[in-house]
Parts: C-alpha cells; sequence; structure tokens
C-alpha cells in the first residue's frame, strides 16, 4: 500500500493490479442489483421524503422503500416502455406530481395510485404528446405552478383549478421549448430555452436574448440556478456554462475561466455549503464561500462513467441523490473527495542531443548544466495518477532568465517535450497539467543552464563591433568630403531654381515647354494648378480645352509653331476635373530653330491660372448691369454729397437724363421745407440711414421715397462716397389710405364699420368721465328691408340702404356716429344727452325720416325702422353688454309693432333669459322622460253623456321649477325648433296609450292629437304618422288629429295633399279653435275635415255676452249645413253648457265632466281595471 492508500498487487505471471479502497461519500445505491432490484437501471429523475425515495424510470416511476430495502414499480396511463420520467416532486401532503415525454401525472403517495393529470384536475388537457420537463411551485403565489415543456409554458392556478398556457413575446409556432424557469430574490420569473428572459408581475416577457448573442448566436440554455443575488448561472447541453450579471447585464463562460473540460452540463444545484454541477465525466463542486473549485472524475468511485440529465435531488438532512444510466446514488457532499493522487506527473529524464553525441539524465536535478553545442534537448514526463488510463494533457512553456515570459503550448496525449536552438542562458520549463480535469494553478518547475561557447561570449562581440565602427567612421569622413564638394555646386543651382519656383507660385503660374521632336507639350504643374488627373505630356490635340475655345487655342498654338509669330498669349478655359472648367494665361516665346530648315524645335514659357480674375471681371459686368436694370432708383455721390453716377431707375423716379443729375447736389433734391438737408448729420453711430423724404423732380413736381442712404469710408475711416437707394413710394401710400378707409369704412355707404364704432364705443367708455357725460346707443334694424331686397334685387336694396344711410346721416350732427353694424341694421351713438326727451326727440326724427316714401329707380317704396336704445352707463359700462341690451330692446320694439322704439328693460331682459333656459332644458327633457300626456274626456250630452273619446295634452313636470304652462314652453320649443320633436313624441305615446284602450273598451271612441304648423307642413308627415301608427298598433278609426286655420291656410297646396292623404287612411281632421283664425269659408268647402272646435274665448262669457252667442249659434249652424261634426272645448258651468246645447252643440269637452288626467286616473274613469297598474 502506497501513501495515497492504494493497494499494489503483483502476481506470478507478471502482472500488476491496482486497488482503491472504496468511495467514503457513497451513502447508498440504487441499481437492478440487490437489494432493491430496480426494473430499470436509467433513472431520470428523483425525489424523496423521510423513508421512500421515488425514482423516475423509462416506462414508470419505482418507489424504494430504504428501511425494508424494497422497490415497487408505479405504471402511468397511456406511458409507453419508452416514454420517460424527467421530474418527480411533491404536490401536497398526498399527492406526487410527475412528468414526462407524455404530459403530466398525479400519484397518491400512500396507495401508488397513479392518475393524468387532467383527470385529477378535472380539465380537458394534461399537456400529452408533449414533453414536459419539470414542474415550478410559484415562490411569490404557492397556489400557482408553472410547467415548462415543448409545447411552450404552461401555469396551473390552483385557486381556480385552470390550466393556461403563457405565450412568450417573439415564440413562433414550431418553436416553443422551455427548458426551465426559476424566480429570483428579486421576484423576476426568469424562463430557459428557445428563448431567454424573464417576466414581470404582469407577466410581461422581456428577453435577454441579445445577452446571449454576445458570446454565441446559437446559445440555447438548458437550466437556471441562482448562486447570488442578481447573479445566474446558466447550463446548457454542449457550450458549458456561464454566469449572467443582471445589475451589469454581462455574461461570461464559466467553465473556461475554471479551467475546466466541461461543455456538456448534465445539471446544477446548491447544498448548505456548495454549488454542485454535473458534468459529462465529473461532478465539480464550488465552495459558496471562497468560490474554490473540486472536481470529483465519475471513475473515481462513482457507480457509472456517466450522468442523466437533470436528474438531481438535494435534500439537506439526506444528501444529494444523483442518477445515471446506471442507477442512481446518494452522496454525502461534505466527504465528496476524489481518489487520485495529488502529485501527478514527475520528470522522468532529460535527453541532450549533439553532433553525434547523446546524454541521459535520469530522475535529473534541478539546475541540470548542458555544454555548449547542444542541438536537441527532450524532456520526458510521467504520470502517478494510476487510476487514469487516460493520456496526460499537458500545458508548457520555457522561460528564459532576463526575457519576457511567453505563452503556454497544449500537449495532449503525449509525455515528451522536445526543445532545439537555444542560446546560451539560464532557463525554467514550467508544466501545467490537469488533475479531474481542472488545470493545476501552480505549474511544476524544472530548471537548467545551457553554457556558452568562445565565439559566443561577450568578450569576443566586443572585439568585433569595434573593429566595424572604426570601418564606419573612416568611410563615412571620405562620403562627407565628397558631398560638402557636390552641395557647393548644387547650392547656386538650387538658389536660383527657388527664386524662380516662388516666382512662378506667387503668381499662381508654372512651366511649359514644347518640343518638334516628340510635337508634344511638358507641363510641370508644381503647384497643382492643372489638377490631379491631367497628363504632364501629350500632344496639342489631348489639351482638355473648352469646345468654345478650342478653334481660337488651336489657332494660336499653330501660329507659334508655324513661326508665324515668336510669341504665343492667350487665355482659354481648360477642364480642370470632371465637373469644372477653369481660365488659363498662356504666354511663352520660341527659343531654339533649326538652322538649316529655319522651322521651331523649342518654345517656352509659363501657364497661369486666372479664373479669380475672370470670375472678378464677370462679378462686376454682373454688378455693373444690376445697378442699371434694378427697379430701384440708385445715386453714389462724392464726399461733397455731389452725385457722381445715376441709375435708370433713379432717372425714370425723377423724370431727368443723367447728365442732368451729374454733380447735381443730392440736398438740392430732398424737400427740406427751407432747411438744406446736410447729409453728415443724417448718420448717428451706424454708417447707414434710412427713412422716408419727399423728392422734387426735375419737373418741380414732388413724390414721396424710401431711402436707405450707406457711407463708404476710405482707409483713414473718412466719408468717401455714399451709395443711395430709394423707390417710389407714391402707390404704396396711396394703398394705405385705402386700407385704412376699408379697415375703418363701409364700402357700400361710406359709415363707419362696425370695428371703427367699437373702437370709438370703448374709447367713450373707458376715458375718465368728470363731467358725468351719459350717451345713448340706439340700434335701428330697418322693416321690411327683406321683402324689397328678395323681391327687386340686391342692387335695388344695396341703392335703398344708400339712401337710408343719407336720410339717417342728415339727422345727426358731427358730435355723434353713425354706423352700419351689418345688413340692414345701423348703430347711432348720442354724446352729451341732457335727458329722455332729447333721446326721445333725435329716435323720432330717425323714425320720420324712415317712413318717407323712397323713390328708388322709377319705383317708390315704404319701409320704417324699429330702434332700440340703451343708455351709458344706465344699462351698461361694457360695450359689448350696451350693444347687446340695444339690439335686445330693438326686438322688443319689432315683437311691439315695428316703427317704434323702446328703450332696454332688464325685466324682458329677464323674460328672455328665463326663455334661454327653458330651451335648454327643453332639449334634455324628452331623454330625461320629464313630458308626460294627461287626457280629457269628451261626452255626448245627447246620448246621456255617453264618452265618446278624448284629447291627448302634453305636460312637462321641470325638476327644478315644477309644472311649466304648455302655452310657455310650446311657444319656446315652436322659436327653437323642437316642436317636431315633441309633436312626435306626443303623437307615439298617445298611439301607445290609444292601442291599449282600443283592446279594453268595448265602444268606439277617438283620441285626438294637436299637431304643430311646423310639424304638419313637413314632408315626411304622413309617412312619419304611418310608422308610428304601423308599430303602436292604433288604428285609424281611432285617431283624430286637430290642427288649427293658421296651418291650413299658409300651405295651402301641401295642406289639400296632407288632409287628403289622412282622409284616405282613415284618419279624422278637427280645426282647433275655430273663429279664431282666417275664418275663411273658401277652405271648409275645399279641405277634407270633419269636425269644427269652438274655441273656449267664445264661450267664457257666453251667458252674458250676446255677440259670441250669436258667433257660437253661427258656428253651430254652419257645421250642421256642412254636415261637419261641432265640438265645445271648455266648458266649466252649467250656464255654458245649457247655452251650447241649446244651439245644438252636444259632444262637450271641458272641467264641467272631467279635467286633464293622467292614463292610469282616466282609467279609473273609464272603469278599466289593469293588471299592470296593480
Amino acid at each position: 500500500m502506497d501513501k495515497n492508500g492504494l493497494v499494489w498487487v503483483g502476481s506470478s505471471g507478471g502482472r500488476l493490479a491496482l486497488l482503491s479502497p472504496p468511495s467514503g461519500f457513497i451513502r447508498d445505491t440504487f441499481t437492478t442489483l440487490p437489494p432493491y432490484e430496480l426494473p430499470s437501471e436509467l433513472v431520470w429523475s428523483i425525489y424523496s421524503d423521510e423513508d421512500k425515495v421515488w425514482l423516475g424510470l423509462d416506462g414508470g416511476v419505482a418507489v424504494v422503500d430504504r428501511q425494508t430495502k424494497q422497490s415497487h414499480s408505479i405504471n402511468l396511463a397511456d406511458f409507453l416502455a419508452s416514454d420517460s420520467v424527467y421530474y418527480i416532486g411533491e404536490l401536497d401532503e398526498q399527492h406526487l406530481i410527475v412528468t414526462g415525454t407524455n404530459g403530466v401525472y398525479v400519484i397518491n403517495k400512500h396507495n401508488h395510485q397513479s392518475q393524468s393529470f387532467g383527470e385529477f384536475t378535472g380539465q380537458q388537457q394534461s399537456l400529452e404528446n408533449g414533453v414536459v420537463l419539470k414542474v415550478y411551485q410559484d415562490e411569490n403565489d404557492s397556489q400557482r405552478y408553472w410547467f415548462p415543456s415543448t409545447l411552450g409554458l404552461h401555469f396551473w392556478d390552483k385557486n381556480s383549478n385552470e390550466l393556461s398556457r403563457l405565450p412568450l413575446q417573439g415564440e413562433a409556432a414550431g418553436d416553443l421549448w422551455v427548458s426551465d424557469i426559476l424566480r429570483d430574490r428579486q421576484g423576476r420569473l426568469w424562463v430557459s430555452g428557445v428563448h431567454f428572459g424573464y417576466l414581470d408581475e404582469q407577466l410581461t416577457f422581456h428577453s435577454k436574448m441579445s445577452v446571449l448573442n454576445r458570446v454565441n448566436t446559437n446559445l440555447k440554455i438548458s437550466g437556471l440556478l441562482e448562486v447570488a443575488p442578481n447573479v445566474l448561472w446558466l447550463s446548457t447541453t454542449q457550450s458549458g456554462i456561464y454566469e449572467y450579471d443582471i445589475n451589469q447585464d454581462t455574461i461570461s463562460r464559466l467553465d473556461q475561466r475554471w479551467q475546466v473540460n466541461c461543455e456538456v452540463i448534465y445539471f446544477q444545484t446548491q447544498t448548505a455549503t456548495d454549488n454542485i454541477v454535473g458534468c459529462k465525466d465529473m461532478i465539480i463542486k464550488v465552495s459558496r464561500d471562497n468560490g474554490q473549485i473540486e472536481s470529483f472524475p465519475l471513475r473515481d468511485g462513482m457507480i457509472s462513467d456517466e450522468l442523466n440529465e437533470s436528474a438531481i435531488f438535494y435534500r439537506e438532512d439526506l444528501g444529494l441523490f444523483v442518477g445515471t444510466p446506471h442507477g442512481a446514488m446518494l452522496i454525502d457532499p461534505q466527504l465528496l473527495k476524489s481518489d487520485s493522487t495529488k502529485d501527478q506527473i514527475i520528470l522522468e529524464s532529460v535527453s541532450v542531443y549533439y553532433d553525434g553525441t547523446k546524454t541521459m539524465s535520469l530522475v535529473p536535478k534541478q539546475n541540470l548544466s548542458i555544454k555548449p553545442g547542444a542541438r536537441l534537448l527532450s524532456f520526458h514526463i510521467a504520470s502517478l495518477d494510476f487510476l487514469d488510463p487516460k493520456p496526460i494533457t499537458l500545458q508548457y512553456r520555457l522561460n528564459q532568465q532576463g526575457k519576457k515570459k511567453g505563452s503556454y503550448f497544449l500537449l495532449e496525449g503525449q509525455s515528451q517535450i522536445n526543445i532545439s536552438g537555444l542560446n546560451a542562458g539560464h532557463y525554467t520549463l514550467e508544466l501545467k497539467y490537469m488533475r479531474n480535469s481542472v488545470w493545476t494553478d501552480t505549474p511544476f518547475t524544472y530548471s537548467f543552464t545551457v553554457e556558452q561557447s568562445l565565439w559566443g561570449s561577450y568578450e569576443f562581440k566586443a572585439v568585433i563591433i569595434i573593429l566595424f565602427f572604426l570601418l564606419c567612421i573612416a568611410v563615412i569622413i571620405f562620403r562627407n568630403k565628397q558631398i560638402n564638394r557636390f552641395k557647393s555646386i548644387n547650392q547656386a543651382l538650387i538658389e536660383s531654381d527657388d527664386q524662380l519656383r516662388q516666382a512662378l507660385k506667387g503668381s499662381d503660374s508654372d512651366l511649359w515647354e514644347w518640343r518638334s521632336s516628340t510635337q508634344k507639350v511638358y507641363l510641370e504643374n508644381r503647384g497643382g494648378i492643372l489638377g490631379t488627373n491631367i497628363k504632364t505630356e501629350g500632344h496639342l490635340s489631348e489639351i482638355p480645352i473648352h469646345p468654345d475655345d478650342i478653334e481660337r487655342a488651336t489657332k494660336a498654338w499653330k501660329t507659334l509653331i508655324d513661326c508665324n509669330k515668336d510669341m504665343i498669349n492667350i487665355e482659354y478655359r481648360f477642364r480642370y476635373s470632371d465637373t469644372q472648367w477653369r481660365w488659363l494665361r498662356i504666354r511663352g516665346r520660341a527659343v531654339s530653330f533649326n538652322t538649316t530648315t529655319g522651322r521651331l524645335e523649342r518654345a517656352v514659357g509659363i501657364f497661369t491660372d486666372v479664373t479669380q480674375q475672370k470670375q472678378l471681371e464677370s462679378e462686376i459686368q454682373l454688378l455693373a448691369e444690376a445697378f442699371e436694370n434694378t427697379s430701384e432708383g440708385m445715386l453714389i455721390l462724392g464726399d461733397k454729397g455731389n452725385i457722381k453716377v445715376s441709375n435708370a431707375a433713379a432717372n425714370l423716379i425723377l423724370r431727368s437724363r443723367e447728365e442732368e443729375l451729374i454733380t447735381t447736389a443730392f440736398s438740392d433734391l430732398v424737400v427740406s421745407g427751407g432747411k438744406p438737408l446736410i447729409i453728415d448729420q443724417l448718420f448717428g453711430q451706424e454708417n447707414n440711414w434710412r427713412g422716408e423724404r419727399q423728392f422734387k423732380r426735375v419737373d418741380n413736381s414732388t413724390c414721396p421715397v424710401w431711402l436707405n442712404i450707406s457711407m463708404m469710408l476710405n482707409s483713414q475711416g473718412l466719408p468717401q462716397h455714399y451709395v443711395v437707394v430709394f423707390s417710389d413710394i407714391t402707390e404704396r401710400k396711396q394703398n394705405v389710405l385705402d386700407l385704412k378707409n376699408l379697415a375703418n369704412r363701409d364700402t357700400l355707404t361710406g359709415l363707419a364699420n362696425r370695428s371703427m364704432f367699437s373702437r370709438q364705443l370703448s374709447k367713450i367708455i373707458n376715458q375718465p368721465n368728470p363731467s358725468k357725460e351719459k350717451v345713448a346707443l340706439l340700434f335701428l334694424d330697418l322693416d321690411r328691408f327683406k321683402h324689397v331686397n328678395d323681391s327687386y334685387g340686391h342692387s335695388m336694396g344695396d341703392a335703398l340702404l344708400v339712401e337710408a344711410a343719407k336720410r339717417l346721416q342728415a339727422c345727426l350732427s358731427q358730435n355723434h356716429l353713425l354706423c352700419r353694424f351689418g345688413g340692414d341694421e345701423f348703430v347711432v351713438l348720442l354724446r352729451g344727452v341732457d335727458g329722455v326727451d332729447q333721446i326721445n326727440q333725435h329716435a323720432e326724427k330717425l323714425l320720420q325720416r324712415i317712413e318717407a316714401p323712397f323713390h328708388l329707380q322709377g319705383r317708390e317704396f315704404f319701409i320704417s325702422t324699429s330702434i332700440g336704445i340703451s343708455i351709458w352707463p344706465d344699462d351698461s359700462i361694457d360695450s359689448e353688454t350696451l350693444i347687446k341690451n340695444a339690439d335686445l330692446a330693438m326686438y322688443h320694439a319689432k315683437e311691439e309693432g315695428r316703427g317704434l322704439f323702446r328703450y332696454y328693460s332688464a325685466e324682458r331682459n329677464s323674460a328672455s333669459l328665463y326663455h334661454l333656459r327653458l330651451e335648454a332644458d327643453l332639449r334634455k327633457a324628452i331623454d330625461l322622460k320629464e313630458f308626460e300626456l294627461h287626457y280629457q274626456p269628451q261626452v255626448n250630452i245627447l246620448h246621456d253623456d255617453k264618452f265618446v273619446g278624448m284629447e291627448a295634452l302634453i305636460r312637462w313636470h321641470h325638476p327644478r321649477e315644477g309644472n311649466i304652462r304648455p302655452d310657455v314652453f310650446i311657444s319656446v320649443a315652436e322659436a327653437s325648433g323642437l316642436i317636431v320633436q315633441i309633436d312626435r313624441w306626443v303623437l307615439r305615446q298617445a298611439c301607445i296609450d290609444g292601442a291599449r284602450w282600443r283592446d279594453k273598451i268595448d265602444q268606439p271612441f277617438r283620441l285626438s292629437v294637436n299637431v304643430s304648423a311646423v310639424h304638419f307642413r313637413q314632408t315626411d308627415f304622413i309617412d312619419v304618422l304611418t310608422c308610428i301608427m304601423l308599430e303602436t298598433g292604433m288604428k285609424a278609426e281611432n285617431l283624430a288629429l286637430e290642427i288649427t286655420e293658421g296651418v291650413l291656410m299658409k300651405e295651402l297646396q301641401l295642406a289639400t295633399e296632407n288632409l287628403s292623404k289622412l282622409k284616405k287612411l282613415g284618419i279624422e281632421v278637427a280645426i282647433d279653435d275655430f273663429g279664431t283664425g282666417y275664418s275663411s269659408l273658401a277652405y271648409l268647402r275645399n279641405f277634407e275635415v270633419n269636425t269644427l272646435k269652438i274655441d273656449r274665448s267664445f264661450l267664457i262669457d257666453i251667458g252674458a255676452n250676446k255677440k259670441d252667442q250669436a258667433i257660437v249659434s253661427s258656428i253651430t249652424e254652419l257645421a250642421r249645413n256642412l254636415k261637419l261634426d261641432v265640438v265645445a272645448e271648455g266648458i266649466e258651468t252649467k250656464e255654458q253648457l245649457e247655452q251650447v246645447f241649446g244651439r245644438g252643440c252636444y259632444i262637450i269637452q271641458g272641467y264641467y265632466f272631467a279635467k286633464p288626467m293622467p292614463r292610469q286616473a282616466l282609467d279609473r274613469y273609464l272603469n278599466i281595471i289593469d293588471d299592470e297598474d296593480n
């Protein structure tokens, strides 16, 4: 037995065996062997309580009783032999929850009965046909269980007993795999699989795939573990394990940091003191206190050299259960240690190879000395880990003393290191090796020295270097003498050439040369004048000349070459770049000729870029043209103020010729009112002045101008020239006057308009009033003006307005203000009135002037005006309110007969405001169900007071003011246009009640409903009526409509058509309030009516008033002759009843028999018993 506890056994056959003592950290094993005799060795999941261990196998679950040492198999419904159980956990005190390749199951811990999760919960599904990897009970909500699976992420709410799927943002239909789920200490629910991220409290998914993509775009996380606050360990099945810092949003690979070979991660969990990671062939334990890493190969005492994914269960009082393909084992994490030796390698030998010889040192000592001339060093390393049959894996580097250390080299499966080409020096060989798949922190070191040869010594090298430097110094001295000789010769040439170059550069010029031998032009272009892309030599035809200049330039060059001239001086454009042309000036002369032929052999010269000069000339020309052609006048003055230059616009404005203005003093042009204009006095701190002046033209006429004068200074800062720019503003000033007039005057009458009037009124009201002056505001509206305008056209109406304005203006003094307020409305502002009498006089005068006949375009018109008057400050101190009060008073004047004037009254204003409030409330009354119908019976006194009908009367119960009189709110409804809507409500409600009474009453009757004029004139009146009758079931023989005389007479054709249609429908029509309207007998002959109703105004005093008696007798006789029925309404006394009875009127309506009553009261009147009312 050696010091590591290994037992070495030798045999006579030459064989050697090595025995390792049993591992002390394994407490128990669960395999197919006794005592437990599992049905299958392949363990995928584990759960344990006090005495029993539940193992997930292929085809089902095995439960092991550690007390009795027996095992029992539990079959799962619809679970095939090829299906696997991947998770077992506690659901409650009596049940376990099991998941695997065919959904979720529940097992009773006591009787071992199993059922699907759907059967247990009464759900429709158990996630069948899906691989469910685990069940996670939510730490924030203990009643919620999460199911990560290949079908996506599901959760079961135990309270509501609902199993739901939670879609993750961005997941695709075929890519739903969720591998693990974990809630961290901050409450985030992390999810891994195809997606990686967390769910917040609202279950909104926040993806963190961008973090994974930084290290590997195909990275898929299979497991999650929180090792510290905001720190997660992420395990993968192919790419190792990663640490994710949530706060920093950074990720790093742990297996590389640990320097372990652990790319395949089967599981990760935590014990009381360590973090445990299961790899392909080892288990890694990381201390939670100091981060110390220990690895334990599966070959060292484990029951299998492989692990199964997620086959892990830890309970502090029991230990760590680990599942493998060969069963399961219970490990004590505190006792977990490796059986391998601590020192795993030794340097077995060092071999040194020289030319033809070799030396070897077995188990060499440190600081080995190696002779000079060694060609190769061979180091042999041996491993002392006799339990590991795999070849040794090394990292090595060779460090030379005094030099920077290099990187380690990996050496796999070899135990020999060969090194050649070493120089003399002291070396250290460093070796790192893998112990239990973890690289050692402290390397194994071995030092040795390579001795130096003579020619490699520092002394020999120093002599050689000194001799070399002496030789170099001699060569340098000789070379310097030659250089100095050439420098003196070339210096003069350089200075001369430099002066020429500087001169050319300063003038944007360069040199050119033409040679007859090559027929080419050579360009230096040192200053880049020609650009960067141009050829520096070429034939004349190759020069990029502008198409417009090419003929002229070619001719000039040809003249020089043909010796017609011995000089050239020309300007043309050349292509500087693809988008730019520039100007060149070519100057030069012939310098040599052929002595035999006399032809030019060589010409030289310079070319200059004159683009800026050309642009300046163009700008000067442009400014000159602009100066001459601008629409504004321009003058340039000398320093004394005399005109030097003028443009055409100035001559046109001043009506002069240019020669007439030259030398003229500028002050002579300005109309100064007797005081001469001194131009220098116009300027202040600035060198320009602008303003308006009058110019005197040459023909002595004047014109207003807008001046802008600028001062130009010389180098001493004194005035040198003045530039005067001016424009004729005669037309502009006239336009301003016209606009001002338009803004303040009415274009038709010339009177002040509303805007001017409002300003004047506000000015009067807002200024101090120490004298207590009163102001009267008269608001006039022409009566019957619309009739004139519509009948005779707008031109006649305009003429009438103009004449009326003249008459009104003639009645007023200049102290008063007359304004056309709009349309046919005028407003008069009377200032300084002493009292009401004075105001009345003005109002009477205005009324009389308007009432006088108007003679316009051969016609005579008679109109009047109505005047409303308000007084400041009695009626209001606000201008808008003052005008509004006068307007209200004017309407009161119109209501009282037109052609009158009335003063503003606060009481009348209150009545108007009351009507406005009623209108607003009336619009909401139908929706709020504030209307109610009352019915007043009609009886036939000739047949024992027999009931023959009733009239529907509307009532309005206002929520604040109580019952509103019908004549008040109906007039408001007619004025506001709401009467049609109210009429239709009355008609519908009456038909609903009438149809009901038809079913309850055995005798015939007529229900009368009043129809307003506006409603009767609607084009869809008959259609709406027919529709209401159909909807409510009301019959035509039970319905009668009451219409006033005025309705029929205003729209004769429409009335005739509607009455005919009503007759065809079988609906009777009664003329209401007969005798108070038009009372034309002709319409009774033509219209299809059935009944006349005598108005109650003829019946109030019928007992004493003979005229009323005669009228009632006439109406009754008229109805009898026309074969019409007649009804007397408003009968309240016996005397009234006897009067109408004696004159042949037998149908009576009034308080004498019954007052108007609600539907329920009429039911009682008719002895109708309705179950609904009880």
